[in-house]
């Protein structure tokens, strides 16, 4: 719809035209399908096991949890720490509902003991370290925290892209995962993934913008739009973001710590619009110092 006339805010009207331009950059990687129909298809059952064949190859994804239930997602970055958002660690998501435990390698948070004995841990979280950047004030500029466990995970941890991981300069496939719900903003059960275009940094940037100035030392990574996975979802909050490392092998190189879904301007709001990802190259020299730490 035209902005002339139809008393929108500029800024709402330049982001919706964003937004239908990414809805078909969404597809400008797209392989018909079928890496994401695979994910999809491990994530909802038909594996031997139960259904946990997603679980199983992506152990390091982790559910986090308070007495009271699920709060967000985390990942696996060393034997004895996990990743997620400041807002899930400090309970700014959850009505102040901090993390008690940490379910590693979760599949379905309710079957998983019945159906997948002994291949998840649920850990006590012992200690918690938000990022120093990160305030109550401006939470969406360093948000992320690490969760340190009481025990050493027997799960492989995700290798963390190193410093010098570089933006990619054109459309890329990203594989992100989460526990959100498909419906709500809250938390489904049970873990499932996409794959998603990384859009490139001057494209994120004109959608970040719909939030007030882009700082120019802050890099953050915008996703595509996704069929089923709601990036606002508190569950899906804190997942990882995966992409190719330098050696084949796959990097963590962010979370995700916000949705445009989340924005306050109707006009803007939509189930499926673009994912925010904190771009976790920038704060390399952070997390290695805490995670010696936590060792």
């Amino acid at each position: 719809m035209p902005c002339s006339g139809s008393g929108r805010p500029l800024a709402a009207c330049l982001l919706v035209a964003l937004l239908f331009s990414f809805a078909t950059l969404s597809c400008a990687v797209d392989d018909g399908g079928a890496t994401s129909d695979m994910l999809e298809a491990a994530a909802l059952g038909g594996g031997n096991d139960g259904g946990g064949v997603l679980a199983d190859r992506y152990s390091f994804v982790s559910l986090v949890t308070s007495t009271d239930g699920p709060l967000c997602a985390g990942t696996l970055v060393a034997p004895r720490a996990v990743l997620t958002t400041a807002a899930c660690a400090s309970g700014l998501l959850s009505a102040g509902l901090k993390p008690q435990l940490v379910t590693v390698g979760a599949f379905n948070f309710y079957l998983d003991a019945f159906r997948r004995p002994g291949k998840y841990e649920v850990q006590k979280v012992q200690q918690v370290r938000l990022h120093p950047g990160w305030t109550l004030q401006d939470a969406r500029t360093n948000n992320l925290a690490l969760l340190q466990l009481a025990q050493p995970s027997t799960k492989a941890p995700v290798p963390l892209a190193a410093a010098t991981f570089a933006y990619p300069t054109a459309l890329s496939n990203a594989t992100v995962f989460g526990y959100g719900s498909r419906g709500s903003d809250g938390v489904w059960p049970q873990l499932h993934a996409d794959q998603l275009t990384l859009l490139p940094d001057a494209q994120c940037r004109g959608l970040r913008a719909a939030y007030g100035p882009v700082p120019a030392t802050q890099s953050q990574a915008c996703t595509a739009l996704s069929r089923v996975f709601r990036a606002c979802s508190k569950g899906n909050l804190g997942g990882p973001l995966l992409l190719p490392g330098p050696t084949g092998g796959a990097v963590l190189a962010g979370l995700l710590t916000d949705g445009f879904a989340c924005s306050d301007d109707p006009y803007v709001t939509s189930p499926n619009s673009p994912g925010l990802y904190e771009w976790l190259p920038q704060h390399a020299a952070w997390l290695q110092q805490q995670l010696a730490a936590l060792a």
